[in-house]
């Protein structure tokens, strides 16, 4: 029997793209990814979390100046050539001209804040029923919220293993008042940044059974170095881009000034935080654009959860795809 195999983004339902959706609590979203991914238990599952800082003030601001010309032009009377007379445009009454003013809010704080572009794929092997469970839809905000869309395209296994994203998302806000697509990333500020990257720690640690070890907690690290390169005198280097380690047994949820630190995780390459989840066991990774950045990345995370052991893993793809050919019946 045929094991289906699906691939999935998570992206803006409407595609609006000055919204910035968080989930419903910070320090959350992978312990529960994680907990939805054991009650369906599919054959195996790959999510990424991907992020990179990127400054879209020009595109805002671009935007926002179009808004407000269309709102003007909107509360423009229309005039009748036949009989002289002015009527009010029906746009008044319509989505665009109503939550405006909410919208364009909304690009002034993204034009007056550090922001991260955010990518959510991945892949499943199982019933597509299951995906429904996994909670992407409660990141939302007042303007959109996420919407998970799957797909059968096998080419997208290449992003997967390649961990790459959309960067650049200028063509997708420069086409918001005309033809709206959903961009395939979505923007929040850097100090959302915990909404996303983050590790269980409390209930989560205590519920979570396809963990296979959970490391000591150990959260004494020196702090005196906090521009996002980690502990200067540490000479552990990775030789791959993909790194896997036991995540800490935490007890508590960070405190508010080491959950602040997760913003320093953020660079201009592209870096991430993954769940693999094969033969009933979860394995959490990090990913990054290099060996190098793979390097300065686990310094800064290290920073922030303790000490932890490190796992360079030479192979980037899961150990489950070779199974694939087979479960959709090619071999």
């Amino acid at each position: 029997m045929r094991t289906p195999v699906h691939f999935f983004t998570v992206a803006l339902k409407n595609g609006h793209v000055m919204s910035r959706p968080k989930y419903t609590s910070d320090h959350a979203i992978l312990g529960d990814v994680i907990q939805e991914v054991e009650k369906s238990a599919p054959d195996s599952a790959w999510v990424q979390i991907l992020f990179a800082r990127r400054d879209v003030t020009r595109d805002a601001v671009g935007l926002k100046i179009s808004m407000s010309h269309a709102k003007k032009d909107i509360e423009t009377p229309k005039l009748d050539f036949m009989s002289g007379e002015e009527h009010e445009r029906t746009e008044l009454h319509g989505d665009f001209y109503r939550r405006s003013d909410e919208r364009i809010k909304k690009l002034d704080e993204i034009t007056s804040q550090p922001t991260v572009l955010m990518a959510i794929q991945g892949m499943w092997v199982g019933e597509k029923d299951q995906l429904r469970d996994l909670p992407f839809s409660q990141c939302a905000d007042e303007v959109d919220s996420l919407k998970m869309f799957t797909f059968h395209d096998p080419r997208m296994l290449i992003d997967l293993v390649e961990r790459r994203m959309v960067t650049d998302i200028g063509r997708y806000i420069a086409g918001y008042t005309g033809s709206r697509l959903e961009p395939p990333s979505f923007l929040i500020t850097v100090d959302e940044l915990p909404y996303y990257a983050n590790l269980p720690w409390g209930k989560y640690v205590k519920a979570i059974k396809s963990v296979p070890v959970w490391a000591p907690h150990s959260p004494v690290v020196d702090r005196g170095y906090v521009q996002g390169e980690g502990d200067p005198f540490d000479t552990w280097k990775s030789t791959s881009r993909v790194v896997r380690f036991d995540p800490p047994e935490m007890k508590d949820k960070l405190d508010e000034e080491e959950g602040r630190r997760i913003e320093l995780l953020a660079s201009n390459s592209v870096r991430g935080i993954e769940i693999v989840y094969q033969e009933q066991k979860t394995e959490i990774l990090l990913s990054a654009e290099s060996s190098t950045d793979a390097t300065r990345y686990w310094r800064t995370f290290k920073s922030i959860y303790g000490e932890l052991d490190p796992e360079p893993v030479e192979d980037v793809r899961p150990k489950f795809l070779t199974a694939i050919p087979a479960a959709i019946g090619l071999s």
